[in-house]
């Protein structure tokens, strides 16, 4: 059973129970101000329910401002890194994709690590949530797989 922690006029937040992973879906028009509130609340479910991957689902917005795709893809990383997130997955427009791709191909598959410990994590930018699921479905089975051996 999943669990919904958040639905409003720009965000459903849900922890899909099986697979262990928090799911944001974002649509419609926001700003600044909101989509950077809610990096808080994401940390707190992470930690409540000991997720290990995250998806962010941007690819519904109307518009994800420049000021906005260098928060998610920058600071809000490092913060999300900070709870034990192991895995990311990051759903963008297809124009924006395409952007990234040609202009900062680094930014769309990279790992945050945090210090000399070898903690950190796994990056990767989408252009559908079908590809990213399938992606966390991956590495978190593998994760799975060696925490079991």
């Amino acid at each position: 059973m999943n669990d919904l922690l958040l639905n409003d006029d720009y965000l459903s937040l849900e922890y899909l129970t099986n697979a262990g992973v928090l799911m944001e879906t974002w649509y419609g028009f926001i700003d600044y101000a909101r989509f950077v509130t809610v990096t808080p609340v994401l940390k707190k479910a992470i930690t409540e329910h000991l997720a290990q991957a995250g998806l962010c689902d941007t690819g519904r917005l109307k518009i994800l401002s420049e000021e906005m795709q260098d928060y998610l893809l920058h600071e809000k990383l490092r913060q999300l890194a900070k709870t034990g997130l192991a895995y990311y997955a990051i759903v963008l427009s297809p124009q924006l994709y395409a952007k990234l791709s040609a202009d900062s191909p680094s930014l769309l598959t990279r790992r945050i690590n945090l210090g000399y410990t070898g903690a950190g994590m796994e990056v990767q930018c989408f252009e559908s949530v079908r590809s990213a699921g399938a992606w966390l479905k991956i590495k978190t089975n593998v994760q799975q797989g060696l925490a079991n051996a």
